[in-house]
């Protein structure tokens, strides 16, 4: 038994030692795995890390791009605003002067229009006081023919007959000479 024991405590010996050497080697090779995982995060951990670099290097110069375009067009934007605004004042008082010009030239025109006007009232006073002079005219020698064609037809006035005259003769103009009598009173 003493061989039975020795040998058993062989097989134990060797036993331990075989479990022994499979839990090292188990240990070594959970210990390689986690130093390939280690290796291989810490790979990912650099690329991330440079890649997280590149992306806020990236963003740091898109954003001052857009900062400096920002500014040019704020400055643009500023300059836009002042030169129409500059515009605008011109065209405002070039309004207000042709405003002004208007109304003088209207004041102008009314005031022309009012001495044409009474131009043309005193120019048609003045047409209607001539007709009314020739009607008057016409109408005073008509009577005055009227009334000379009376004075001749009943021999009145300077065409009477007078008392000395010889009885051969006619009175009228046929007969006349020397001219026109004067007309007595």
């Amino acid at each position: 038994m003493k061989a039975k024991t020795n040998m058993e405590s062989k097989y134990l010996k060797k036993d331990a030692e075989v479990r022994v050497s499979c839990a090292q080697k188990k240990c070594d090779q959970d210990d390689k795995e986690l130093e390939d995982e280690v290796q291989r995060l810490s790979r990912e951990i650099s690329q991330e890390t440079n890649a997280n670099e590149e992306i806020e290097a990236f963003l740091r110069q898109h954003q001052q791009d857009l900062t400096s375009q920002v500014e040019y067009w704020m400055a643009k934007h500023e300059k836009d605003v002042q030169l129409k605004q500059e515009a605008l004042d011109s065209l405002k008082d070039k309004r207000d002067k042709d405003l002004a010009r208007l109304k003088d030239m209207t004041d102008k025109y009314k005031e022309y229009e009012s001495v044409v006007l009474d131009e043309r009232i005193q120019k048609e006073k003045a047409k209607r006081r001539a007709e009314q002079e020739t009607f008057q005219n016409k109408a005073a020698v008509k009577v005055q023919a009227w009334w000379r064609g009376l004075l001749v037809r009943h021999q009145l006035g300077p065409y009477s007959k007078k008392k000395g005259k010889k009885s051969g003769k006619k009175s009228g103009k046929k007969g006349k000479k020397g001219g026109k009598k004067k007309k007595k009173k």
